[in-house]
């Protein structure tokens, strides 16, 4: 199994950019600013909004950037100052990084794309030869482009309009510069005229669809693919293909461990590598099923001095403090703000000796030994499991994941012994519908490769 310590930076900068788009995909409204929809990071505005920023605090990356930038075009307008057969030379490389740069924006059938695409003739002026090719080239992009481009490329055709011979290598040099820049514009405007007729659920499908492909593709560059399926039955505990009930036990048993799931060793609760980029909605998950087999546990012991009270619900706001935060910072609800609130709502004032012995019994009601604590917890486990095997996810789910997440109907209420508080009844349901969405997005990602007996 690979440790994340031994992975190359590179890789963990992918990975880092992958986890950012599935957090996008899966929950948006934790990555996108306020009042922000997906749709509008899709702008070619919104793409290069922080580009005049940067500008005055470029990094190191970005100043070496460009120089290697710089020192190409200069060796370039140096070879286009030498001979004429250094001159073919570079042009052959120059138009075959041309023809990349505009083949999404002309027909590959076009005659200019055939001679970008094929040596060039040879001949006693190669430049006087680029030059017409780059004004036809710029002809054919005027017609393409948005209006709004028309005097960026008349100013490139103007450089090539009869300049001295000499300064004809540099002539030709901008022109090239300047047509990659003009590609680089019209596709953003291609895109956003067709970015332009999308809703904001074809924005989150299409995110979907390209934060699963990226997660498949970085995988399997961390794992073979035999590793890959070897692991998933392993950790599901089958030798044969994988099916819902294996899998819905399994993750119920990760939920329920006292040890935080990990997708890399040394853990005791080590997730295979189809859920990599699910581990923290697992562990999410995980320290939301914790926090309310506590509440529930402080709840059996306290009968409301004033029915009225809503205690419970600051017990429930303490708690969910810590699970937003992923169990990555120190925890801030110390024992003894879950005892005040327990005695407060409990004892009346002055009873100090009843409010003593509260206090030791919540401190023994939160150990994950104590019986009431077991108890709760697998009442909840099974109800969970009970809920979540009847789930078809059939051969084809991650296809129709984009519809069935967002028009999936409500989750109805699961009724669990000890959770029939109003606030633990709502995150009983939100726990069951976090679990679901994981399930989905795994067999999604995952479950053609794992039941692909080729993919081995």
């Amino acid at each position: 199994m690979v440790q994340v310590s031994t992975l190359p930076p590179e890789l963990l900068e992918q990975i880092n950019e992958v986890y950012l788009l599935h957090s996008l995909a899966t929950n948006p409204s934790k990555i996108l600013p306020p009042g922000k929809s997906l749709l509008s990071t899709f702008s070619s505005r919104g793409r290069h909004s922080g580009e005049t920023a940067s500008q005055t605090s470029k990094t190191l990356k970005d100043q070496v950037s460009e120089m290697v930038t710089r020192a190409f075009w200069d060796e370039a307008l140096e070879s286009l100052s030498s001979t004429p057969a250094a001159q073919l030379s570079r042009l052959r490389l120059l138009y075959t990084d041309l023809y990349a740069a505009v083949e999404s924006l002309i027909p590959s059938s076009h005659h200019i794309m055939f001679i970008l695409s094929h040596p060039l003739s040879p001949t006693s002026s190669p430049l006087q030869s680029a030059a017409g090719h780059l004004r036809v080239l710029l002809s054919i992009l005027r017609e393409r482009c948005a209006p709004v481009r028309d005097a960026e490329i008349d100013e490139l055709l103007q450089c090539l309009d009869d300049p001295p011979l000499n300064e004809l290598p540099k002539a030709c040099i901008t022109t090239i510069r300047g047509i990659f820049n003009v590609a680089d514009r019209m596709k953003d405007d291609l895109a956003d005229l067709v970015i332009g007729t999308w809703t904001e659920q074809d924005a989150r499908q299409w995110v979907r669809r390209k934060a699963i492909d990226s997660e498949r593709r970085t995988v399997l560059e961390m794992f073979s693919a035999r590793t890959i399926k070897t692991s998933h039955m392993e950790w599901l505990g089958i030798s044969s293909e994988q099916n819902n009930r294996a899998i819905v036990t399994r993750l119920v048993k990760a939920l329920g461990s006292s040890e935080s799931v990990s997708p890399f060793p040394p853990s005791n609760n080590l997730l295979p590598p189809t859920f990599i980029f699910t581990t923290f909605d697992v562990l999410h998950m995980q320290n939301l099923l914790q926090a309310l087999v506590i509440a529930a546990s402080l709840r059996s012991l306290v009968r409301p001095v004033n029915p009225a009270s809503d205690w419970l619900s600051r017990i429930w706001t303490l708690l969910e403090m810590e699970v937003q935060k992923g169990g990555t910072e120190p925890a801030e609800t110390k024992l003894l703000h879950l005892e005040d609130e327990v005695v407060q709502a409990a004892i009346s004032p002055g009873d100090s000796d009843s409010s003593d012995r509260l206090r030791e019994s919540v401190r023994r009601i939160l150990r994950p030994q104590d019986p009431v604590f077991m108890l709760l917890q697998s009442r909840l486990l099974n109800a969970l499991q009970t809920r979540l095997v009847p789930t078809r996810m059939r051969s084809g789910l991650g296809r129709q994941l984009e519809t069935e997440i967002d028009e999936r109907p409500p989750e109805r209420e699961l009724l669990v012994k000890g959770f029939e508080d109003p606030v633990l009844k709502e995150n009983v349901r939100a726990l069951v519908v976090m679990v679901k969405d994981c399930l989905a997005w795994v067999e999604a990602a995952w479950g053609e490769f794992l039941r692909d007996s080729g993919s081995i």
